[in-house]
């Protein structure tokens, strides 16, 4: 079980992950972030999302590996 920081951390980021990809998509779908799983050592996370239509969802995936290093920019603005 993670600690309160770290819960709270993953909260943040899930929120935070949605709301770039509702700015910078230009995906014809909706993106929806379902969760954010941070490291212990908080030095790396992933992001879990769901694509309608899942026929998009290939799209989708290629759109947020290609926008890894913009996220991270996003992030360390906020």
């Amino acid at each position: 079980m993670g600690s309160i920081r770290h819960t709270q951390v993953e909260e943040a980021l899930a929120h935070l992950a949605g709301e770039f990809f509702a700015r910078e998509s230009n995906v014809k779908a909706l993106i929806t972030v379902t969760r954010a799983e941070v490291a212990p050592h908080f030095k790396t996370a992933t992001i879990y999302f769901s694509v309608l239509p899942v026929s998009s969802e290939g799209v989708a995936l290629k759109f947020a590996k290609r926008s890894r290093t913009d996220f991270r920019n996003f992030i360390k603005t906020k």
